[in-house]
């Protein structure tokens, strides 16, 4: 609470001295004055990247990313004003700058008649801006709008951002989950909302999880592949900037829904979204509100091997051999807000804020056959003999019935920023506050294991990217009494990562005319903290012979039709998920 303290008597200090300079001013020379307001179309949206520029002078000055432009430091009189935007007919206008005063002045374009040839629909009227924002930046930028995402069925973020060039995706369950940029490792790349750093709830490395956050809660997505001095500088890769929406001119209404289906869980998707904007006290007050939700049940089927080949023949062979089942079911939820305040022509202030939840419910069942056609020599060292032999293991991936008997994984994000844009004559000062915060949690995450050793296989290598494992005598792929327990364990995970940053910026114009310029220069502090806490516990029961009858009575087959490496592949029976969930670990007894 001090340092929100400091920060406001900061701000209240710039408001002093900035009133008694323009006092002092008023009586020693002419004040100069400033233009500033919002560049529009005929539709009331808004145009970044839009040009403005006074002949006169040789100025200029480009519209951010929603719509904003500031022309300072303009000596008292009549200007021509000329306003350019791809694809829009350019605006011609005059202005009277006041003595020692901010003129607000919105303009709005109409889209050129010379394009009329060209059939430009609603859906690209986003991308359009966004390109023209791109066109306009000093440096190497790509800038993706909502409704150009909104073309493709990407459910998140990360999904989006791989339609972008220079950018690569890791994947997780067929969604993407980190972003690379220009081929660097995702964790040499920052991303920020609103450009403020978004903190990671990775445990070991700074990757951010770009599932996380739905694609319909984004208005533009920025991908500076170079990073410039205004820009922190712990990004080696590139910058992802995500911009959230932002208020608008006018009122908004906006609702999506959608569904679908996935024939492996058997379940049906839902997509829901709805925003709400609106202007208010004379269009002094901006609000816009949003919310996402999605519920995605979903599952893959995986087959992995590890191949070798025989120290004495040459020939290859298999060490290790997996099959396995996935069932996920994702679910996303996900609000913003953002508030702007026009206290009058020469002070605003701002709030953006979003929340984004994701729970992850996973079971797995894997089927391992390891240390195939493995042998020791006298040393004790392992090498490749093609024997067939190996020892199978049966794994069940499951959680607490709490967590709906599945392995949850929660993962949080928030960020919330207040900030001001402040005009003290020819000072122009921005400063904003910001906290954001990441966290994973893991509870009761369970494993059941068992295994059968010292197993013979018939192995079919006549297809080398589907080699086929069947075993020599009985079903050693189904649970059976000849079957051990391996291990049961269970692990609790609490990740949290803390950011508190404070900016404080200004711009001050040198020189004007041909070669005018700005002085621009500022100050940032960031607190940031992160912990990791990991609990692990591995159980052996009293009574193994007990709970082994117990167990492999709760065995279910998981052979399921359309399997889709093949049906040659069986996974064959686990453990229920429904019985691995309701061992109490708790009781000694057991």
């Amino acid at each position: 609470m001090k340092h929100i303290v400091k920060v406001f008597t900061l701000l209240f200090l710039f408001l002093t001295v900035g009133s008694t300079a323009k006092a002092d001013e008023k009586v020693n020379v002419v004040k100069q004055g400033t233009v500033r307001g919002r560049i529009i179309d005929a539709t009331k949206q808004t145009l970044p990247g839009a040009s403005i520029y006074i002949e006169k002078l040789h100025a200029g000055v480009t519209s951010d990313v929603n719509g904003f432009y500031t022309f300072p430091n303009l000596e008292p009189g009549t200007y021509t004003v000329k306003v350019s935007y791809v694809g829009y007919s350019p605006v011609e206008l005059k202005i009277t700058i006041p003595e020692g005063r901010t003129l607000e002045k919105d303009v709005v374009m109409n889209e050129g008649v010379e394009l009329q040839e060209v059939v430009v629909g609603g859906a690209f009227q986003g991308q359009r801006r966004a390109v023209n924002s791109q066109k306009n930046s000093l440096g190497i930028k790509n800038v993706v709008s909502a409704d150009q995402v909104g073309k493709f069925p990407d459910s998140n973020i990360g999904d989006a951002l791989k339609r972008i060039s220079g950018i690569n995706v890791q994947y997780d369950q067929g969604e993407a989950r980190f972003g690379q940029v220009r081929g660097t490792s995702a964790d040499m790349s920052s991303v920020t909302i609103n450009g403020n750093r978004v903190p990671s709830a990775e445990g070991d490395t700074r990757n951010v999880q770009l599932d996380l956050i739905p694609a319909d809660m984004i208005q533009t997505i920025e991908v500076n592949k170079v990073v410039t001095p205004d820009m922190d500088a712990d990004a080696i890769g590139g910058s992802i900037n995500l911009i959230t929406k932002n208020s608008p001119y006018k009122r908004f209404i906006s609702a999506t829904a959608g569904t679908g289906y996935n024939w492996i869980s058997d379940k049906a998707q839902l997509n829901l979204g709805f925003t709400y904007g609106d202007r208010f006290f004379n269009d002094k007050l901006g609000l816009i509100l949003s919310a996402s939700y999605q519920s995605s049940p979903s599952g893959s089927d995986d087959i992995e091997f590890v191949w070798d080949k025989d120290v004495e023949t040459g020939e290859l062979c298999i060490t290790d051999y997996q099959v396995r089942q996935y069932y996920v079911t994702r679910e996303r939820q996900s609000y913003s807000a953002a508030l702007d305040w026009d206290i009058n022509e020469n002070h605003k202030l701002t709030f953006k804020g979003i929340f984004n939840n994701r729970n992850d419910w996973e079971n797995r069942y894997r089927l391992n056959v390891k240390g195939i056609n493995l042998e020791e020599d006298d040393n004790g060292n392992e090498y490749c003999s093609i024997n067939n032999k190996g020892a199978v293991r049966v794994q069940t991936k499951g959680g607490t019935p709490d967590n709906r008997n599945a392995r949850l994984e929660r993962q949080r994000t928030m960020d919330f920023t207040l900030g001001g844009e402040h005009l003290f004559g020819k000072l122009d000062t921005k400063w904003s506050v910001n906290y954001a915060k990441a966290s994973e949690e893991r509870p009761n995450e369970r494993y059941i294991d068992y295994q059968l050793k010292k197993q013979k296989f018939t192995m079919d290598l006549s297809d080398e990217r589907k080699p086929l494992l069947t075993p020599q005598e009985g079903s050693a792929m189904y649970l059976n009494d000849d079957f051990s327990l391996k291990e049961v364990t269970e692990q609790q995970e609490d990740i949290q990562e803390k950011d508190f940053k404070f900016k404080l910026d200004f711009s001050l114009p040198l020189t004007k005319g041909k070669f005018g310029n700005h002085l621009r220069f500022g100050t940032k502090v960031v607190h940031k903290t992160k912990d990791k806490e990991i609990d692990f516990y591995e159980y052996t029961p009293l009574d193994e012979d007990g709970f082994d009858k117990a167990s492999l009575a709760a065995a279910v087959d998981q052979n399921r039709d359309g399997y889709m490496p093949g049906k040659q592949y069986k996974a064959g029976s686990f453990i229920s998920k429904e019985y691995l969930g309701e061992l109490d670990l708790n009781n000694a007894s057991l």
